[in-house]
């Protein structure tokens, strides 16, 4: 996948440990801004008129939450917090994207060609079969000239431009052109990404709001709407862009040197025996080891000989059974 793609990059031993292995976290920390993103993902997957369906799935998941706790599997208590906060964060990522509607409606020239569609292979990386599964989560065809780009949508705690930094170039974006290009009708007619990127707000739904509703005569929900519109103007006025809907067309070749090299490393480290750790470095620069302000979930295991890796384990991880979706680059 592109994800253990990217971790071969980042850190050597983290793959071994999650795409190898199959090892993962049995409790994550709970961050209220990557819950924001996903309900924000489904809104825009399903459209204006399928809000019922985004709210069918938040209840969904506030069930399976519960009945986690109820199991015994909050070890840390963030399963609690996620389930308390949910409500609050799907009212935060509605009103995000009813304000990115108004900003950018609908195009009706835009044809949907397909959403999350999975697309699996082998690529041949000098001599080597390399298994690839990549999920592209909207493709979409101007009608105007035929022209087919893939769409992704990002949400950030940052400003809009920490995410178009780099992105024609970056492995993500190669990746799966690269698929595109192998596994699709689309090939000759792909011409670029489109990045719909939204800044979430640091704001909840408040008694401030309940208070600007029943002073002014609206619901709450209205007045916490006009709260983050306010917001975000406040943000734009200080420089910081806060959503924008951006094409960036190809102008790479396809494989240019450095990606053809980045896909020789991946080759070469997905098959080396899995026997000994030593066979995946860590992360020397220690930038992999804390991203994103928080400490990476297999540290601990990095920090300890491989003698006291099965106690860990047994109490912080659990096994994923391998799948493809698991297994594969």
């Amino acid at each position: 996948s592109q994800g253990g793609a990217c971790r071969v990059h980042h850190c050597e031993r983290r793959f071994m440990f999650q795409d190898k292995w199959g090892l993962h976290p049995k409790t994550r920390p709970y961050s209220r801004g990557m819950k924001v993103g996903s309900i924000i993902h489904l809104f825009l997957k399903y459209g204006i008129d399928g809000q019922e369906k985004v709210q069918k799935a938040v209840y969904e998941s506030h069930q399976k939450l519960l009945d986690r706790i109820k199991k015994g599997e909050d070890l840390a208590g963030d399963l609690a917090r996620e389930a308390n906060d949910l409500n609050s964060a799907y009212e935060t990522a509605k009103v995000v994207v009813i304000i990115y509607w108004e900003k950018f409606p609908v195009k009706n020239y835009v044809e949907t060609l397909s959403r999350e569609k999975e697309l699996k292979g082998f690529l041949d990386v000098g001599g080597m079969m390399l298994p690839v599964i990549a999920i592209l989560d909207w493709v979409v065809k101007d009608k105007r000239d035929g022209g087919v780009w893939i769409r992704d949508t990002k949400s950030t705690g940052r400003g809009v431009d920490a995410i178009l930094v780099g992105y024609s170039y970056s492995f993500q974006s190669r990746f799966y052109r690269t698929a595109v290009d192998n596994w699709t009708e689309w090939a000759g007619d792909l011409r670029g990404f489109i990045l719909d990127i939204v800044k979430t707000p640091a704001i909840k739904c408040c008694g401030k709001d309940e208070k600007q509703a029943a002073k002014v005569g609206c619901t709450p929900a209205e007045a916490y709407l006009q709260r983050v519109k306010e917001w975000y103007t406040e943000n734009e006025r200080g420089g910081d862009s806060y959503m924008t809907s951006r094409a960036l067309p190809f102008v790479d070749p396809l494989y240019p040197a450095e990606f053809s090299r980045s896909l020789l490393k991946i080759a070469s480290v997905w098959s080396r025996p899995l026997d000994d750790p030593e066979n995946f470095d860590r992360d020397q620069t220690k930038a992999s080891c804390f991203s994103f302000e928080r400490r990476c979930p297999y540290y601990d295991l990095c920090m300890s000989a491989p003698i006291s890796w099965p106690s860990q384990i047994e109490a912080e991880f659990q096994f994923v059974k391998p799948d493809e979706k698991r297994t594969e680059l």
